[in-house]
């Protein structure tokens, strides 16, 4: 996950095999465990006990490059599945800015297939998250369906911006696939709405904590550093300050506006692991006391010092 590259990266970057650390020159690859542990350990504990284990698996996300090192260390987890259907959204272009991302995601979900030995399909959809529609997705009759949103649903307007919407027409649209979990990470700044001033405030707290915590998990010469400020940080900053209406794809919420549009939209919210809280939180002791781990109106919320810079939760 790009934007938490400080999150306990460097150990777990330092013992991968090389070969798992990049898989696109020009897409930055950061391997944060702990935020993809929050999104799946509530997908795989609810699934793996509910469902008979003839029954296919579907996830359904908008592509993330880094999101599938959560697969890489979870899967194992649904060895007894029959198949896992994969479908990724991606936005038509960012093949051209990224590398071809579907391509590298489905490259690296054949590399987890088989190490595991489990039949995974994959299904590319190359449109704008906003644009997706149940029949792009391929739905099966019988499948657990599973949505991921990892960093990517503040990209998609709302009320605000588009009179129709997009943002919550996009969460009417996962509700219709009756999914089993949703799981939701997001940045926890509010930028969505904010005027230019309070947006600028907001930016320069938000990401001087970004940094600050970057500066003790990573040399500041470090590739996968340089990676995260270059493609991902300085981006988004730029997008967030510079640019206005459509223009601004950067609109951030908090996690009390996140629940009340899921609760609008019909989920309801599930408990997060107590598994997950211990193995972050002994994680985030190896690299500083600073770093905070807090739960807060049922979601998890990663932060360094007293500001909070992640939220994690799942819902059905």
């Amino acid at each position: 996950m790009a934007e938490y590259a400080a999150v306990i990266q460097q150990k777990f970057l330092e013992s991968e095999d090389e070969d798992e650390e990049t898989v696109s020159d020009n897409a930055p690859v950061v391997n944060d465990p702990a935020i993809h542990s929050a999104r799946v350990e509530p997908l795989v504990e609810d699934l793996t006990t509910e469902l008979p284990t003839e029954t296919g698996l579907r996830v359904e996300l908008d592509a993330d490059l880094d999101d599938l090192f959560a697969w890489q260390y979870q899967i194992s987890s649904l060895r007894f599945w029959e198949v896992i259907r994969r479908a990724c959204v991606d936005d038509p272009v960012s093949k051209y800015a990224r590398g071809d991302s579907l391509e590298a995601v489905r490259k690296r979900l054949a590399a987890i297939s088989e190490k595991f030995n489990i039949p995974v399909e994959f299904h590319a959809v190359p449109v704008f998250g906003p644009d997706v529609t149940r029949d792009m997705l391929n739905v099966r009759p019988g499948e657990a369906q599973a949505v991921n949103f990892p960093l990517q649903l503040h990209h998609s307007p709302d009320e605000s911006v588009v009179v129709n919407n997009p943002r919550d027409g996009h969460l009417r649209m996962v509700k219709s696939l009756s999914p089993k979990v949703i799981t939701l990470v997001e940045q926890e700044s509010n930028t969505n709405t904010a005027p230019f001033f309070a947006r600028f405030i907001e930016t320069l707290d938000y990401y001087s904590a970004m940094f600050e915590s970057i500066d003790v998990t990573l040399p500041r010469d470090r590739k996968e550093r340089i990676n995260v400020e270059k493609h991902c940080l300085a981006r988004d900053i730029v997008n967030i300050i510079a640019c206005e209406g459509k223009e601004r794809v950067e609109r951030h919420e908090l996690f009390g506006k996140w629940k009340s549009r899921f609760t609008m939209a019909g989920f309801r919210q599930y408990s997060l692991s107590s598994y997950v809280n211990s193995v972050i939180k002994s994680l985030l002791r190896c690299y500083s006391e600073h770093y905070t781990l807090v739960e807060n109106d049922g979601a998890m919320l990663l932060g360094w010092k007293d500001r909070n810079l992640i939220s994690a939760s799942a819902w059905h």
